[in-house]
C-alpha cells in the first residue's frame, strides 16, 4: 500500500457501529493488513470533527448534524466517504416518535397530531428533524396545527418528560425510547423508516489528510468494513450470537438491553451515501438557522475509496 496502513478511527458508542465493532473484535483490519487504533467517545459525533479536520484522527462516525455541514463551509476538508445503517422497518431506529398511553387509541397518522404537543428534544437537533418531518407530513404547521416543545437538556429528560405526562407524542434516541416504551410511558410509534425513507442517520467521514495520502488503506478498511455489512445483512434481522457478544462488549451493555432495542440494523452492501436523504437534511438545519450557508452535498461525498474497494469485492 502506498502511504501508511496505520488507521485511527474515532467512534461515538452506539448499536449502529457493529460492523465495525465485530471487526474489531475479531482482528479483521489486522488480517487485511491494517493497523487499526480505535478512540471511541460517549459525546456527540461533533466532537469527532474538528479532531479528523487536523488530522488527528483518520476516519470517524458522524451523524448528518449541522456541524457536518457547517465544516465544509469553513473549508475543513473532512468528507463523508460511505454509509452506515439505512433506516429500516423492523430493525433498530436511532430514534422514535412514542405516543402517550392516554393517547394511543386517538393518534393513529400523522393528520391525527393536530391539536397535539410534541416533545422534540433539543431544538435543531435529530430528534427535532423527526418530528418536524412528521408533522410535514402531516400538512400540518407548527405553533397554528401543532405544538412541539423542546425541554431536554440532558439524556435523563426523554424518560422524566414521559414519566411526568408533559407530552402526546415524545421524540427520543435509543436506547431511552425502548425503556420508555418497556416502562409503559409511552408507546413506539414512528421511526425515522416510516417518516423519511432513506434516511442515514450515521456515516462514515475522512480526514483530507487521509484521504489524499493513504488512499489505499483506506480502500482496504472499506472492502473489509462492507464485507462484515453484507454478512451482517445475511441474517436478515436477527441476532447472531457472536454478533450480540461483540456489540455487548464494545459498548459495555448486556446483551438483553441490545436485543430490546429491535431487530439488527441493515446497512447498504454497497456503502452508498443518500445524498437526496442529506440535501432533506440540509435544508432543514438551514430552516432552524442551524446553517447559515448551505453547500453543495458534493463538496462533502467523496465515493473514490468505496468504488476502488467495490471494484474488489464486487456490488451487492
Amino acid at each position: 500500500m502506498s502511504g501508511t496502513n496505520t488507521l485511527r478511527i474515532g467512534i461515538s458508542a452506539n448499536v449502529l457501529n457493529a460492523p465495525l465493532y465485530v471487526a474489531i473484535d475479531n482482528g479483521l483490519f489486522s488480517k487485511a493488513g491494517l493497523d487499526v487504533n480505535v478512540t471511541t467517545t460517549n459525546s456527540s459525533s461533533a466532537t469527532l470533527l474538528p479532531i479528523a479536520a487536523r488530522g488527528d484522527l483518520d476516519v470517524i462516525t458522524g451523524t448528518p448534524g449541522p456541524a457536518l455541514f457547517n465544516q465544509v463551509a469553513q473549508q475543513l476538508g473532512v468528507k463523508a466517504i460511505a454509509s452506515e445503517e439505512v433506516e429500516t422497518r423492523g430493525r433498530i431506529a436511532a430514534g422514535w416518535l412514542l405516543v402517550a398511553p392516554e393517547q394511543v387509541n386517538t393518534i393513529k397518522t400523522v393528520q391525527d397530531l393536530r391539536g397535539k404537543t410534541i416533545e422534540g428534544g433539543v431544538q435543531g437537533g435529530a430528534i427535532d428533524y423527526l418530528a418536524s418531518q412528521a408533522v410535514k407530513e402531516a400538512g400540518l404547521q407548527p405553533g397554528r396545527d401543532v405544538t412541539i416543545t423542546y425541554r431536554v437538556k440532558t439524556n435523563t429528560d426523554y424518560l422524566v418528560l414521559a414519566q411526568n405526562h408533559a407530552a402526546d407524542v415524545y421524540g427520543s434516541f435509543e436506547p431511552f425510547a425502548t425503556q420508555i416504551d418497556q416502562q409503559g410511558y409511552a408507546k413506539k410509534w414512528l421511526s425515522y423508516a416510516d417518516v423519511t425513507p432513506g434516511y442515514q442517520p450515521q456515516l462514515l467521514l475522512a480526514s483530507p489528510q487521509y484521504l489524499s495520502g493513504s488512499f489505499q488503506a483506506l480502500s482496504k478498511f472499506l472492502e473489509v468494513y462492507l464485507a462484515v455489512c453484507r454478512d451482517i445483512n445475511a441474517a436478515n434481522g436477527a441476532w447472531a450470537p457472536q454478533l450480540v457478544d461483540s456489540v455487548s462488549k464494545a459498548m459495555n451493555n448486556p446483551p438483553e438491553t441490545i436485543l430490546a432495542e429491535g431487530g439488527v440494523p441493515f446497512y447498504d452492501p454497497n456503502g452508498t451515501v443518500n445524498t437526496d436523504s442529506l440535501t432533506s437534511v440540509q435544508e432543514f438545519w438551514v430552516q432552524t438557522n442551524q446553517v447559515q450557508t448551505p453547500v453543495a452535498i458534493s463538496d462533502l461525498v467523496d465515493t473514490t475509496a468505496v468504488e476502488d474497494a467495490l471494484q474488489r469485492l464486487g456490488r451487492g
